[in-house]
């Protein structure tokens, strides 16, 4: 099972220094530095990619008048790390919108002119068991980028994390993409030639 705990060990094994922690609120430079960095590490890493695991589709909540530019104004969701699209059941044409914080700036607002908007976004996912091992991987690589300088005061730890980081999110980002595809049979033509 994949836990916070068990991500930022990865995370540290990338360095080759033997550690590992059993908490993030344990009293060692590598917890404090996980703990520093991992919270930000798994939300900025959700962003980087449209994920299937955190993808939601969601009603939303009309709120306040909109702009004059606009025919509606909507709550986002509490959870939304970034909005993807507003779902367009009458055609494959994308629906504009804009992302905006209210005027008392407590509330971030999605302006439309859809009635009815449905959004998927991508959702704040925080149980490591719901993620893709693939995020996973990408993870406890951004993660490392974040603890490399200051447990190694090295720059070339960091720049090999980054690497790392760059191979481990592109394939993630492969893998995720080409997960839920529909797969045609052949043709009987091409079974019967066999």
């Amino acid at each position: 099972m994949a836990s916070e705990v068990s991500i930022c060990n990865l995370a540290i094994s990338t360095f080759g220094l033997g550690k590992t922690i059993s908490a993030l609120d344990e009293a060692s430079a590598e917890a404090t530095q996980c703990n520093i960095q991992y919270e930000n590490a798994r939300d900025q890493t959700l962003e980087e990619h449209d994920w299937k695991f955190a993808s939601v589709e969601q009603s939303l909540a009309l709120t306040g008048t909109a702009p004059a530019r606009w025919g509606y104004s909507y709550a986002l969701p509490s959870n939304c790390i970034i909005p993807r699209e507003i779902i367009n059941t009458s055609s494959e044409d994308p629906i504009e919108y804009e992302v905006a914080l209210s005027s008392d700036l407590t509330t971030r607002l999605i302006y439309t002119d859809r009635a009815d908007a449905v959004l998927r976004y991508t959702a704040k996912v925080t149980d490591p068991n719901k993620f893709s091992i693939g995020f996973i991987n990408a993870l406890y690589c951004r993660v490392a980028m974040g603890i490399a300088l200051p447990l190694t005061q090295k720059d070339e730890r960091l720049q090999a994390a980054s690497r790392l980081f760059a191979i481990m999110l592109s394939s993630a980002q492969v893998n995720d993409a080409n997960t839920g595809h529909k797969f045609h049979e052949r043709d009987a033509s091409w079974t019967s030639s066999r």
